[in-house]
């Protein structure tokens, strides 16, 4: 097995973002520009993006100059700044909080918040007080004349649709509803020949009777749900410069992933923002299949189908790794029946299972089998067919020459390699 590629975040990786530094008009949200600045160095740092700088300052090209004023906020019209005031309001940081936090709770944006406060980064500690921006509209020049009657009640302003009887219809439109590779040679060389946001009011109005109502019931609105943002990760990255592109934090997208370190590999996929992740969409076949690790018991795992192998010559992976610590329980991901048993070379103690459907699901590296196992033996889904270990690469009983973790393949009827990465996202997202 090829040794994992990661990326870590190291000291001697210091790029020119993390010593970026350079002069914010709190006042007018301006940014001097500094010699060796570019247009990205500042979009990275002030968490926007290189054409939305070109838009706010007018800019033709990506050419700056030293000692420029450039707006890093989108700069207020005439017409805005005469309705509009900024005032603030305080906020005590608390355990857990972060820019990218407490600016979605407020509605406001992480670059507001730092030019408001000062802030040079995104570190902030429990207890500091931060000023809130708050847009409140005046009340000195209203846009449009409110009507009232002689107690000052506002009057509904009527709309020209008249019943029979000339009533006044005060029906308002309904909302409108948003909607939202093969390879040939195989890891296990066996075949099977061988071994609501819906809102819906209850309150009645008093208004006039209406003759234009299409059907009976109230105002609805539905709302897509919010999923996070996912991020993928990419060769040459790590957690600052991820952090920087999103305008979030190191340590907030470790809370969001459950990273307990700063290590990270390409094509991890991380969250960057908060909500559900968006399920994936089901299989084909095995859709009713049982994810063949219990939640909590792995690392997250990536589409490492078809990567480089070299072991017993250069050939694809035919299938997907997930790490687990050595012993972890390893279940059927469905009904079947066992059709492989035993030492495999490249797979070390390895389980083939026969499905139903005429699948063949392949699951190597066991350190050991659970009791009962062996050709012949009919296995239902949920049940523990072995444990995690890194046995393999060499003659029966070689193990170590790598990280414990559980191979697991797809195989169609005739023993041709199929990604099971897209089954294995599925299963792991409908996981009870």
């Amino acid at each position: 097995m090829k040794k994992k590629q990661l990326v870590s975040f190291a000291l001697a990786a210091t790029v020119v973002l993390s010593t970026f530094s350079g002069s914010v008009d709190a006042a007018n949200a301006q940014y001097k520009v500094k010699k060796g600045d570019s247009l990205w160095k500042i979009s990275a740092v002030h968490h926007i993006s290189v054409s939305q700088l070109k838009e706010w300052n007018k800019l033709r090209t990506d050419t700056i100059r030293v000692g420029q004023v450039l707006y890093v906020v989108k700069p207020n019209s005439s017409k805005n700044n005469s309705n509009t005031e900024k005032k603030s309001t305080k906020y005590i940081v608390k355990k857990g909080d972060s820019l990218s936090i407490i600016a979605k709770k407020y509605n406001t944006t992480v670059n507001e918040l730092k030019v408001l406060n000062h802030l040079k980064g995104n570190m902030i500690k429990v207890g500091q007080q931060l000023n809130i921006p708050q847009k409140v509209v005046s009340n000195k020049t209203p846009s449009k004349p409110i009507n009232t009657n002689s107690k000052g009640t506002s009057i509904p302003k009527p709309v020209n649709n008249t019943g029979s009887k000339g009533t006044i219809n005060n029906s308002a439109k309904p909302a409108p509803a948003t909607n939202n590779n093969s390879s040939k040679t195989t890891e296990s060389k066996s075949s099977p020949k061988t071994d609501s946001n819906k809102i819906v009011s209850d309150k009645k109005v008093n208004q006039p009777p209406t003759n234009n109502v299409a059907e009976k019931g109230t105002n609805q609105t539905e709302t897509k749900p919010q999923y996070a943002t996912i991020h993928k990760v990419q060769a040459g990255e790590y957690l600052y410069l991820i952090a920087a592109k999103y305008g979030t934090s190191v340590s907030e997208i470790k809370r969001l992933n459950g990273l307990t370190s700063d290590m990270i590999y390409i094509g991890q996929e991380l969250k960057v923002s908060e909500g559900p992740i968006k399920p994936p969409l089901a299989p084909a076949f095995l859709s009713d299949g049982n994810f063949p690790l219990k939640k909590g018991t792995y690392t997250p795992f990536y589409d490492s189908w078809n990567e480089s192998r070299t072991y017993g010559g250069n050939r694809g992976h035919e299938g997907v790794d997930i790490m687990a610590p050595m012993g972890t329980p390893i279940y059927s991901v469905t009904d079947g029946v066992i059709t492989g048993f035993g030492w495999n070379e490249l797979g070390g103690w390895r389980i083939n299972v026969a499905t139903s459907e005429g699948h063949f699901l392949y699951y190597a590296h066991m350190s050991k089998y659970a009791a009962g196992m062996s050709n012949g033996v009919k296995v239902k889904k949920g049940q523990v067919i072995g444990y995690v270990g890194n046995t393999g690469y060499g003659p029966e009983g070689t193990s170590g020459k790598f990280a414990t973790h559980l191979h697991f393949g797809l195989y169609d009827s005739n023993w041709k390699a199929q990604n099971p990465y897209n089954h294995l996202k599925y299963w792991e997202a409908t996981a009870k």
